[in-house]
């Protein structure tokens, strides 16, 4: 970041310079004698003044926070990756919006305290807006009081009204379908752990800490300019990207490391994701070494009902069944949800990584039943004499490969199209293209799903 800033300051430099010579070049080439010696004079002139009331505006605030950041950069190798706690007080209230999300999403907080704020229009808040554009999040909280932040169930008489933004990120998965966010307000924090700001003076750089009070330790620190009045915002990444290492929010880069120390829980509002590795890279296999299916494909066209239509192809826009297929889960002890296997008994959302490539195209898989259907995305399912399906368990091991031919009549209105959802209807399995679907008899397939 340093190296972007120190680029663009030495840029318009240059461009400064390159001004001042063409104007002074104008008067020298187009005038002659002593109007080409007034000339200059004028030019020079204008830019002294000009150097004097605007460009010599050496901002030693700028230069104060500059050194701050190189001090905090340097301090980067001694923060650990991540720091495993319970929850947390927050003293800043300058987390983006899905930042904090973030810390119940992935990083499985059991609560976050927030000391609010209040905006230039006396507005109370506890984070920042995503983008520009739109609001802090505001609460009800009076400025000085601590915001308890907790997942909870929609009938917990303290679940708050919440931003838009916010409503819209806990009604999806991971998080349950009954989700809320229940804000209770008090006096003074409650938790073990503050990240607490020293502000910084005219005269000293601050520093923002986190503390285990209980302990009387620090765990970590970061030099900062920030002031209580002024606290810069910053971002949150998942936690499987890299750690925030953006030294003009110290704030954020310390939350960024912030990783729940709670175990397996039932009662969890939000479900853990894991990812498992297929035992087999299907891309690397030698299909003709698979059998041919000996059943014959039928064929006929999909539903064009819109409801129907969403739920095979994009589930994910649907809350309806997002809340069906929990309901399935807690009854058959799983459920899918389009490329997610649901396991109600280790409360997990389970994904299946076809190939260790980092473009995995076009190898997909679809979960069903209580493992997944792995296939090909490649268009022209229907032009190709056959193709490919696998099956895998929930743990990535490979338990059937069968070659697929093509049915006759498949290619009418599907000739560029592939399976865009897998399916059991009445004793078939179904490959849905969207435009037509093949049906396998479940008893064709080398082993039930």
């Amino acid at each position: 970041m340093m190296a972007i800033a120190e680029f663009i300051i030495y840029s318009i430099v240059g461009i400064v310079l390159l001004a001042i010579i063409v104007t002074i070049s104008i008067p020298f080439f187009l005038l002659k004698g002593l109007a080409r010696v007034i000339g200059i004079i004028c030019v020079v002139g204008i830019w002294t003044y000009l150097y004097h009331t605007k460009l010599n505006t050496h901002d030693p605030e700028l230069q104060r926070r500059i050194s701050a950041q190189k001090i905090c950069e340097t301090e980067l190798s001694t923060l650990p990756d991540s720091i495993v706690i319970e929850n947390f007080t927050d003293e800043g209230a300058a987390l983006r919006v899905n930042a904090l999300i973030n810390l119940f999403k992935e990083r499985k907080l059991s609560f976050v305290e927030i000391k609010v704020h209040s905006d230039e229009r006396g507005r109370s808040y506890i984070a920042y807006p995503i983008g520009d554009g739109e609001s802090h999040w505001l609460v009800n909280g009076e400025a000085g009081s601590y915001a308890k932040l907790e997942l909870s169930n929609k009938g917990d008489p303290d679940c708050a009204h919440l931003p838009s933004s916010v409503a819209n990120s806990i009604d999806k998965v991971p998080f349950l379908p009954d989700t809320c966010m229940r804000i209770t307000y008090a006096s003074q924090p409650t938790s073990n752990y503050r990240l607490n700001l020293i502000p910084a003076t005219k005269v000293n750089y601050g520093a923002w800490v986190l503390l285990d009070q209980k302990a009387g330790k620090e765990l970590t620190r970061l030099t900062t300019t920030d002031s209580e009045n002024h606290i810069s915002s910053g971002r949150a990444t998942s936690l499987i990207g890299k750690r925030d290492t953006d030294c003009r929010s110290p704030h954020a880069v310390i939350a960024d490391r912030l990783i729940g120390a709670a175990s397996f829980d039932k009662k969890s509002q939000v479900l853990n994701s894991r990812t498992v590795d297929a035992e087999v890279d299907m891309s690397k296999e030698d299909i003709n070494n698979y059998p041919l299916l000996g059943a014959s494909l039928k064929v006929d066209w999909s539903s064009t009902d819109e409801k129907l239509s969403t739920w095979r192809y994009s589930p994910q826009l649907s809350h309806e069944l997002w809340s069906e297929m929990i309901i399935q889960a807690m009854v058959h002890d799983h459920s899918n949800y389009g490329k997610l296997l649901l396991d109600w008994k280790s409360h997990e959302l389970i994904s299946l990584r076809v190939t260790q490539e980092k473009n995995p195209y076009p190898w997909e898989s679809f979960a069903l039943g209580d493992g997944f259907i792995v296939l090909s995305q490649k268009s022209g399912w229907s032009t190709r004499q056959e193709n490919v399906l696998a099956r895998f368990s929930k743990t990535g091991k490979l338990i059937w490969v069968l070659r697929v031919p093509t049915p006759a009549g498949s290619s009418e209105k599907c000739s560029t199209s592939w399976p865009q959802a897998v399916y059991i209807e009445n004793n078939d399995f179904i490959l849905d293209m969207r435009c037509n679907r093949w049906k396998i008899p479940v008893t064709a397939l080398p082993q039930p799903l």
